[in-house]
């Protein structure tokens, strides 16, 4: 349910399945699912009154055994939640999520690196619509698994003044950052941050996406 479209409320992760229940809106590992029991099953984070927490958009964080996602908040009171991302341990220890990253109105498609020492996520504000005008943000985790908040992200493609919504941040196994981005001529293509801070266009194709 999180940004009222939902999305990303389940993923696979090696023999771990990660979900969110729709009643409660908690999240729920099921770990070795195809086992001869079905599985154990254990709920990560606490339950809220009137499902007023959300999450959407997982991503394992294995070097610190926890998951990095998408959390909407309701529990303000307010017009409109507040969206983070946010860290859940996988051991069903959370009492409350560990914020990572704050401040915009939307957040999607966090990712990690091999190494778990940076993380990569899509926001974007009020009033424009994801497709239209984002940002790719990098930061760097400090040794406690969490991000100097003091400190704002790096912008890799995109952000508020530019017509473009570059998407889908993943990292390649030589570190880079694949993403694609409709900068330009306005076709999503595949692009590459390199480790010496370089944006390569990697499969150039006007008309195609």
């Amino acid at each position: 349910r999180v940004h009222e479209y939902g999305g990303g409320a389940l993923k696979i992760l090696d023999d771990l399945v990660v979900f969110v229940d729709f009643k409660t809106q908690r999240v729920y590992s099921l770990k070795d699912p195809t086992g001869q029991e079905g599985g154990t099953l254990t709920a990560l984070t606490p339950e809220v009154d009137g499902s007023k927490l959300r999450f959407a958009d997982f991503a394992l964080d294995s070097r610190r055994e926890r998951l990095v996602c998408v959390m909407e908040d309701h529990r303000g009171g307010g017009k409109e939640p507040e969206n983070s991302l946010v860290a859940i341990k996988l051991d069903g220890s959370c009492e409350e999520p560990v914020q990572l990253a704050s401040g915009a109105d939307f957040y999607s498609s966090p990712a990690l690196d091999a190494a778990g020492e940076r993380l990569a996520f899509v926001c974007w504000d009020h009033p424009h619509m994801p497709w239209d005008v984002t940002s790719i943000m990098m930061v760097d985790f400090e040794e406690d698994g969490l991000t100097d908040q003091a400190k704002k992200p790096s912008l890799v493609a995109g952000g508020l003044g530019k017509e473009e919504a570059p998407q889908q941040p993943q990292f390649m196994p030589d570190g880079r950052l694949c993403f694609i981005s409709d900068q330009g001529k306005g076709w999503w293509n595949l692009f590459a941050l390199g480790l010496d801070g370089e944006t390569t266009s990697l499969c150039p194709m006007e008309g195609c996406e």
